[in-house]
């Protein structure tokens, strides 16, 4: 599929949002939008298969209505946290290979504690516009006691 194309799919995602977004009488609310990937040793087919690519791709529809600046943060988590280079509607198109798979090894552990602490620690004196975060995993963290729960 070309780059155009997808790129056609990710607004009318947006569009679809956006009128969600307005029957939940959010319209005008604007975001930092994070997205928090689990790179656990059970999520690798989940990488490999496209899942992940795609999620990104809708996670950008949605946040194109709501986010800031038109970046959306990203983070990996599992034994420790990584922070990744923002993905935007510019280079979307394979992120997955070219951003996390190029780099990352999708082996870890799953601890929720240092992808919390980095987000605090980078939010923390944030002020103005709000902050979404929006964590994908597929199971529960090996961390509960450090990570609160």
């Amino acid at each position: 599929m070309s780059i155009e194309l997808k790129k056609k799919e990710i607004i009318a995602l947006s569009q679809k949002a956006s009128f969600a977004i307005g029957i939940n009488r959010l319209t005008g609310i604007k975001a930092q939008v994070m997205l928090v990937l689990d790179i656990s040793k059970s999520m690798n087919k989940l990488y490999r298969s496209g899942v992940v690519q795609t999620v990104i791709e809708r996670i950008l529809g949605l946040a194109l209505n709501f986010d800031d600046d038109g970046n959306i943060d990203m983070m990996l988590f599992g034994t420790n946290a990584y922070a990744l280079p923002p993905v935007t509607i510019n280079d979307f198109e394979g992120y997955v290979e070219r951003v996390i798979l190029a780099n990352h090894k999708v082996i870890e552990a799953t601890n929720y504690a240092p992808p919390l602490n980095r987000i605090l620690e980078k939010y923390r004196t944030h002020t103005g516009t709000p902050v979404f975060v929006i964590f994908l995993t597929d199971g529960g963290n090996l961390d509960k006691k450090p990570a609160g729960g």
